[in-house]
C-alpha cells in the first residue's frame, strides 16, 4: 500500500519513482469516485487521448457502455473504495473506439492518516499479445478441425512474434507430408485392393481346381473299384479257363488212353481172325477125313456101320465148326470195322481237343496277362487317387491361405480406408490462409 503525506497530491510521488514508473508503465489517477485526475503520456499515446481531452471525466469512458452500466462495474468501483487491489487483462476502448487490451494494477491509495485519496493504475499495453493469442488460438483450432492451410501472421511487437516463421514452416511441411502420406495411402490402397481381388480370384481358381480334384478322385475311385471288378472276374474267367485247359488236358489224355484200348481191342480181333482162320482149316480138314471115313465104311459094308456113324458125326461137327467159324469171322469183321471207325473218330476227336486245348492255353495266357495288367492299372489308379487326394488337399490349403490373405487384406483396405478418409479430412489446398484478429 503506498502512503503519501496529506501535503502531498496523488499525482505528485518522490519524482524518482515516479519517473521510472512513467518510463516503463501507463499511468493514470482516478478520485475515489472514478474521475480521472492525471494521466502520464504513456496512457495517452496507448488511449490515443491528450490528457486535456480526459482530465475530469469517468474512468467509464474506456470502458463498453454495456459493462460500464451494469452493476459488476459500480461493484467493482466500490470494492476500489472499500481498500481492494485488482491486476488483470482489461479490454478498454481508445479514441477511434478501437479495443485496447490491458495488463494492468488497479490500486487505492491513502494519505498518512489512513484515509483513501484515490486510485491509481499502472497499465501495459498488451493488445498485441491479445492479437497473438487469439490468431494462435484460431490456428490451433484451424489444425483441429484439419485444416493445414493456416498460417500464422502476428503483430511484430507481441511477445509471440518469434513462432510465427517455425509455425508456418512446420504447417507448410505438415501439408507435404499429408500430401505424400495420401499419395502414398492412395498407391497402397491401389496395391492391396490389386492384392485382396488376386487374393480372392486365387482363392474361387483353388476352390474350383479342388472341386474339380475332389470330382476326379471320385471318378478314379469308382473306375478303380470298377476295375478291381473286372480284374477279379477276369482272374475269375482265368481260373475258369485254367480249370476247362487241365479238363480239356484230361480228356485228351483219355483219348489217348481209349485210342490206345481200341488198337488193342483192333490188334487182338485181328489176332482172333487168324486163331478163326485156324478153326476154319481144322473144320475143313475134320470134313475131309470125315469123307474119308464115310468112303471107307462103305467100303467096308456091314463092318464099317458103326465107323460110318463116328464119320457122320464127325462131318455134322466140322459143319458146325465151319458154320461158326463163318459166323465169327462176320462177327470180327464187323468189329474190326466199327473198331476202326472209333479209331478214326476218336483221332478227330483228339485232334480237335488238342487244338482246344493250344487255343484255351493261349486264351489262359492272354486273360491272366489281361488279369495281371488290370490289377496293375487298378494300383496304379490308386497312386493317382491318392496323388489327386494330396493335390485337392494342397489346393484346400492354399484356398484356405488365400482366404485369410483377402480377409486381411479386406481390414487392411478398411484400415487404409479410415487412414484415406481422416487425410481427405485435413484441408491441404495450396493458398495459405492468413487469419484476423477480433480483439483489436
Amino acid at each position: 500500500m503506498l502512503r503519501l503525506r496529506r501535503a502531498e497530491q496523488v499525482d505528485n510521488p518522490e519524482k524518482a519513482l515516479i519517473d521510472m514508473i512513467d518510463r516503463t508503465q501507463a499511468r493514470i489517477t482516478f478520485s475515489p469516485q472514478g474521475d480521472i485526475l492525471w494521466a502520464n503520456k504513456n496512457f495517452c499515446a496507448v488511449m490515443d487521448y491528450d490528457l486535456d481531452d480526459i482530465k475530469g471525466k469517468h474512468h467509464s469512458m474506456f470502458c463498453d457502455p454495456e459493462y460500464a452500466a451494469s452493476p459488476e462495474y459500480a461493484e467493482f468501483w466500490e470494492r476500489l473504495r472499500g481498500g481492494e487491489s485488482f491486476s488483470g487483462h482489461f479490454p478498454r476502448l481508445a479514441r477511434s473506439g478501437r479495443i485496447v487490451w490491458i495488463l494492468a494494477t488497479y490500486a487505492p491509495v491513502y494519505h498518512e492518516d489512513g484515509t483513501l485519496s484515490g486510485v491509481v493504475k499502472l497499465a501495459r499495453d498488451i493488445t498485441a499479445n491479445k492479437i497473438a493469442e487469439e490468431k494462435i488460438g484460431q490456428a490451433l483450432q484451424a489444425l483441429a478441425e484439419h485444416d493445414l492451410a493456416t498460417r500464422l501472421d502476428l503483430p511484430q511487437d507481441s511477445d509471440f512474434a518469434v513462432l510465427v516463421k517455425p509455425f508456418n514452416a512446420a504447417m507448410t511441411e505438415l501439408q507435404s507430408a499429408m500430401r505424400r502420406t495420401a499419395k502414398t495411402v492412395d498407391y497402397l490402397n491401389d496395391e492391396v485392393s490389386e492384392d485382396s481381388n488376386l487374393a480372392i480370384a486365387s482363392a474361387e481358381q483353388a476352390q474350383k481346381e479342388r472341386d474339380q480334384c475332389a470330382a476326379t478322385s471320385q471318378t478314379i475311385a469308382q473306375t478303380s473299384l470298377s476295375l478291381t471288378a473286372t480284374a477279379q472276374q477276369i482272374r475269375e474267367n482265368a481260373n475258369r479257363i485254367e480249370h476247362g485247359v487241365g479238363i480239356a488236358q484230361n480228356c485228351s489224355q483219355s483219348m489217348v488212353s481209349a485210342t490206345d484200348a481200341v488198337r488193342s481191342m483192333q490188334e487182338r480181333a485181328q489176332a482172333m481172325a487168324e486163331i478163326n482162320l485156324m478153326i476154319e482149316s481144322v473144320s475143313f480138314q475134320t470134313t475131309l477125313l470125315a469123307l474119308n471115313a464115310g468112303v471107307e465104311a462103305a467100303r467096308a459094308g456091314e463092318a464099317g456101320g458103326g465107323f460110318s456113324v463116328v464119320a457122320s458125326e464127325i462131318r455134322a461137327l466140322a459143319n458146325r465148326s465151319a458154320q461158326a467159324s463163318q459166323d465169327i469171322a462176320t462177327k470180327i469183321a464187323e468189329m474190326t470195322s466199327q473198331v476202326s471207325g472209333i479209331v478214326e473218330h476218336i483221332s478227330a476227336s483228339t485232334e480237335h481237343i488238342e487244338t482246344l486245348y493250344a487255343n484255351l492255353e493261349i486264351i489262359n495266357k492272354g486273360v491272366s496277362k489281361a488279369a495281371t495288367e488290370t490289377e496293375a492299372q487298378c494300383q496304379k489308379l490308386d497312386f493317382c487317387e491318392k496323388d489327386v487326394q494330396a493335390l485337392a488337399e494342397s489346393l484346400a490349403n492354399k484356398a484356405d491361405m488365400a482366404s485369410r490373405q483377402s480377409q486381411n487384406s479386406k481390414k487392411r483396405l478398411e484400415q487404409l480406408r479410415l487412414v484415406g478418409d481422416d487425410l481427405r479430412g485435413w484441408s491441404v489446398k495450396d493458398a495459405p490462409v492468413t487469419l484476423s484478429a477480433s480483439v483489436a
